[in-house]
């Protein structure tokens, strides 16, 4: 039976972290992550932008092993027993350990009697399937229009894909915002589309600053829309409760 100090039950973006973190308290204290996927720890935001321009696959992953991290890839935890600390993984060996963090993430909703051609797409291996099936002419239903949903539409769409996109809010990323084909943003706060806004653009509709105000026209967030290095001036405006007009949104994009 292996033991470990920390036993991580998780093998994703937060369990590295975790790791990053213990390594800044424990240098030698021993780590044990497991994780259902066959890959150690990477970055996910490439799945849905870097990868399909051009970027590395190497470059994704997040070099856990050189913490002196023993990671299980491909090793799902199914039981735990809390008073003896042991954990017992989809092979049936049991690991001890001294403390246990449980980092598993959540999983998509699933269509009731979707076929097999349905990517719920999370992981390394969906964007491989992904991407061996995207090409000129191939026709792809986009489901939510969230982060995921919308990065993923604009990366087939420029691989040459027909994308239909279909989403039950008011407009794409109505909660969540990213890169989208050449324009990039920012938020902070809270931008519900259903604030009133106050609106400065630099360039319509490709660069300026949008305030989602309350009833009494105090900053609840912004969306700023190309523009770059002022989230914390942003966030400043929020906390101070400031009345904004015009002036203030043309002050964010100096």
């Amino acid at each position: 039976m292996a033991s470990y100090r920390y036993l991580i039950v998780g093998g994703g973006m937060t369990a590295d972290s975790a790791c990053r973190g213990i390594r800044d308290h424990d240098r030698d204290g021993t780590i044990g992550l497991f994780g259902a996927e066959s890959h150690e720890p990477y970055v996910r935001p490439p799945l849905t932008k870097g990868l399909w321009t051009g970027k590395d696959e190497s470059s994704i992953f997040r070099g856990t092993p050189e913490l002196d991290v023993d990671v299980h890839a491909g090793r799902r935890i199914v039981s735990l027993d809390l008073d003896a600390r042991t954990a017992t993984d989809d092979t049936g060996e049991s690991h001890a350990y001294e403390k246990l963090l449980l980092a598993t993430g959540g999983t998509p909703r699933q269509l009731p009697g979707a076929a097999n051609d349905v990517i719920y797409y999370r992981t390394l291996d969906d964007y491989h399937r992904l991407r061996a099936l995207a090409g000129d002419g191939v026709r792809v239903v986009v489901v939510g229009g969230g982060f995921i949903g919308s990065e993923i539409a604009a990366a087939l769409a420029t691989n040459g894909c027909d994308v239909t996109i279909v989403f039950p809010g008011p407009g794409i990323g109505a909660r969540i915002f990213s890169d989208l084909f050449d324009l990039g943003y920012e938020a902070v706060g809270d931008v519900d589309s259903e604030l009133d806004t106050v609106a400065h653009w630099a360039e319509p509709n490709r660069k300026g600053v949008v305030a989602y105000v309350d009833a009494e026209g105090k900053a609840r967030g912004f969306l700023l829309w190309d523009v770059w290095d002022k989230v914390d001036a942003a966030r400043e405006l929020i906390r101070a409760g400031t009345v904004v007009d015009v002036s203030h949104l043309r002050r964010l994009l100096d």
